[in-house]
This record gives C-alpha cells, sequence and structure tokens, in this order.
C-alpha cells in the first residue's frame, strides 16, 4: 500500500496483493516493498488530480473530467482487471505533505468514484497514510429519511399509547 505522484503530479493510491497477476505500477514500488500475503491476487487503485500538471493540494474538487485528460481535475479508480471507460464523482485532499525527497509523507483524501457515469456504480473512499484526520462519514440522504420515518413511528407509537391510558380512565369500573 502506498501513495505516490505521478504523471501530470497526479496523486496515485494503490494497494498490491501478493503474486497480483497485474500490477502495473511494480516498477514504482518503494524499496523492500512486500504486499500482505493474505490477499494474494487483488489489487485496485485510486488516481486523482487537480489539472494542468498542479501540484496538488488541499481542497475540494467537484464534477472531475470523465478520463484523466490531466487539464481538468480528475478522479479514476479501478482494481482487479475492472475500469469504467467514463467516471464522474468528487474528491477532497483534506491533507498533504511531502518530505524532503518530495514524496508524500501524509495524505487524507475522500473521494467519490460513479463507474460509467452511473449513480448507482458509486464507490466511496478514504484514504489515510500517517494522517490523524479522522474519517468523516456524511449519512446519504435514504439514511436520513429512514431515521425521519422511524422517529415518526415512534413517536405515534407513544402518543397511542398515552391517548390509550388516558382513554381507560374514563372506563366504567366493576362495582360487584
Amino acid at each position: 500500500m502506498g501513495a505516490f505522484l505521478e504523471f501530470n503530479n497526479a496523486i496515485h493510491f494503490y494497494a498490491i496483493g501478493f503474486n497480483s497477476p497485474y500490477n502495473p505500477w511494480r516498477s514504482l514500488l518503494p524499496p523492500g516493498f512486500v504486499p500482505s500475503s493474505s490477499d494474494p491476487s487483488s489489487w485496485w487503485e485510486v488516481a486523482v488530480g487537480i489539472g494542468s500538471g498542479q501540484l496538488p493540494y488541499v481542497g475540494t474538487f467537484t464534477d472531475p473530467a470523465t478520463s484523466p485528460i490531466y487539464s481538468d481535475p480528475f478522479v479514476s479508480f479501478i482494481g482487479n482487471f475492472r475500469a469504467s471507460n467514463q467516471t464522474s464523482g468528487n474528491f477532497t485532499i483534506r491533507e498533504l505533505t511531502f518530505d524532503s525527497a518530495d514524496a508524500i509523507a501524509s495524505l487524507a483524501l475522500d473521494f467519490t468514484h460513479f463507474g460509467e457515469n452511473n449513480p448507482n456504480w458509486r464507490d466511496d473512499g478514504y484514504i489515510r497514510i500517517n494522517s490523524t484526520i479522522l474519517i468523516r462519514y456524511v449519512p446519504e440522504p435514504t439514511v436520513w429519511a429512514l431515521l425521519v420515518v422511524g422517529l415518526a413511528l415512534v413517536a405515534r407509537g407513544r402518543l397511542r399509547s398515552s391517548l390509550t391510558k388516558r382513554d381507560a380512565s374514563y372506563l366504567p369500573t366493576d362495582r360487584s
């Protein structure tokens, strides 16, 4: 696992399993890199760039290009021989520092990727390397809707229960 700047100053993050059958970045792996033996054939990678060869910086980038055009912001998420011809989404660089050799020293990156520009093919990712910035989970609208419906049902049940108890006090009692 690691991150580096690639062509045109794009941030490239990768996770590569031991003996992965396809690893286009093997020549860029740090010396002594040993992939995890727990997942012997998997790999995936994320690339984001702000475009025009600029060094990336902390900020939010929306509506990236549909492919790495390198003149616009872009986000790409691929793995295990699966990729999209068209992508869309957004990303936020929350932290980015470099060491004395201009290698990435710390990174906090959040991204949303839509494969083939389809909102149903959504990938959300949170990458942290040497970062203390916490992952921010933002519920989707359907989660909020379920919460509101659930709270309404609880309130309705409590109201119905209190009305039933109050109505029961008016019932005649057995005076035998």
